[in-house]
């Protein structure tokens, strides 16, 4: 997936709404025709704006574009990656335990992992499949690498009629979720299937009662890595993570229908979620959605993802509190999906520092609502993305409301109405400036 500004540079952006509760006039916004027959403007900010604590190849100053620095051009790189554990042998996974996929060995496997002692790498036989009606938890687990070597563990019942697993007896079968890792530390997890029972997953297959069977539910967990997996058919997300877990890497596997979200933070830090492909998460791609005030999903990185067909947005951001900050969402691909992004505190705190690149979509979104969305954001890069729209009606792709400190430039809107931003309130401040 490489996006580049050289096809977004110079088309300008169209269909924005900057709305708060004065309205004030802007005579120094200036529109331009496009070749399109569209109307273009570019919107730039007085105010230096630093995401993620970032600094610009040149600061954001003055009117001109000839003043100010493209982030879209040099995006700043995503979070390095975690090394491997350190792994002082090598163990597999032993033949007493059933690998054809006909018996639960859920309490045999919990069993092993128990006694697999820090720094090892457990390798499964290749093309094995486990069957596992319960939750595999792992506790406490220390520089461990699991090496699914292609084997798949299996589910295919709800789990309502199996033992819940330790610690998962709450709400069970809400809670089962197929891998559990809890209070754990520097853990990778690769090359392994993990394969529920709601085929085929995607929007329409969400039920309240199970939204909580992940593929991999990482809590209180630090230096976790998911790595070339599949994840397929969950009733809850593939991946969720909470209990203020810290430095989570989400890279290079491949999602297949789930019936909630698809990558969830709900409590967390130092979150990378980079070079997956997915495909029908039953709600939305990501969700970043504390269910506190004092819940964190903070430091997020969303780059060079292919996200086909979610249900309903591609990030979503509300839930509670100011910590959903410092998030970069960069060279992603929708398809068949809107660029539906929805940045809004539920008890309206203000979140700062958003930066969205480089992103495309193939969908042409015809909805009245605007699918780019910011509420009381401080801090706003958004530069060089695509998304068509419905031409045959009225239609905006950009909604800001109460922003301060930010940026809207070298964006491709084609069929979006051009509607001049309007309106300044608050005591953030910032000045529009147009070239």
């Amino acid at each position: 997936m490489e996006l580049s500004m050289g096809s977004n540079k110079g088309r300008g952006f169209m269909g924005v709404v900057v709305a708060t509760a004065v309205l004030m006039s802007f005579a120094g916004l200036a529109a331009a025709q496009s070749s399109s027959g569209s109307t273009n403007a570019h919107v730039g900010v007085s105010q230096g704006i630093t995401p993620s604590g970032l600094t610009p190849s040149s600061t954001l100053a003055g009117a001109a574009d000839s003043q100010v620095g493209s982030w879209a051009a040099n995006p700043p790189p995503p979070q390095p990656l975690l090394p491997l554990p350190t792994s002082r042998a090598t163990v597999t996974v032993p033949a007493s335990i059933d690998a054809t996929g006909a018996t639960d060995v859920t309490s045999k496997l919990t069993t092993f992992f128990e006694r697999v002692p820090s720094g090892t790498t457990v390798v499964f036989p290749a093309h094995a499949i486990y069957r596992c009606d319960g939750s595999l938890v792992l506790y406490r687990a220390a520089n461990l690498t699991i090496d699914g070597n292609g084997a798949v563990l299996k589910t295919e019942t709800t789990g309502a009629g199996a033992t819940p697993s330790t610690g998962r007896s709450w709400e069970w079968p809400r809670s089962r979720a197929s891998i559990v890792l809890e209070w754990s530390s520097n853990v990778r997890i690769e090359n392994l299937t993990i394969s529920g029972p709601n085929s085929p997953g995607g929007y329409g297959t969400y039920h309240p009662a199970l939204e909580a069977q992940a593929g991999v539910d990482v809590e209180y967990s630090a230096n976790v890595s998911i790595t070339s997996d599949t994840i397929r058919f969950v009733y809850g997300d593939f991946v969720y993570i909470s209990g203020g877990s810290r430095n989570i890497q989400v890279t290079d596997n491949v999602f297949n229908g789930s019936g909630r979200q698809g990558v969830s933070v709900t409590d967390a830090q130092y979150v990378l979620i980079e070079h997956n492909s997915m495909f029908r998460a039953g709600r939305s791609a990501i969700d970043l959605e504390p269910g506190t005030h004092a819940g964190l999903a903070e430091h997020v990185d969303i780059y060079d993802n292919e996200i086909v067909k979610a249900g309903l947005s591609f990030v979503a951001a509300q839930g509670y509190g100011p910590y959903v900050s410092n998030v970069n969402v960069v060279g992603n691909d929708l398809i068949d999906m809107p660029m539906d992004i929805q940045v809004r505190a539920s008890d309206g705190s203000q979140r700062h520092n958003w930066m969205v690149l480089n992103n495309t979509t193939d969908f042409v979104q015809g909805s009245p609502v605007a699918p780019i969305e910011f509420w009381n954001v401080s801090g706003i890069v958004i530069e060089g993305n695509h998304q068509p729209m419905v031409s045959s009606r009225p239609s905006v792709a950009l909604y800001l409301q109460d922003p301060c400190n930010w940026a809207v430039r070298y964006n491709s809107f084609p069929g979006a109405e051009a509607t001049e931003p309007q309106g300044i309130a608050g005591s953030c401040g910032w000045t529009n400036a147009a070239a």
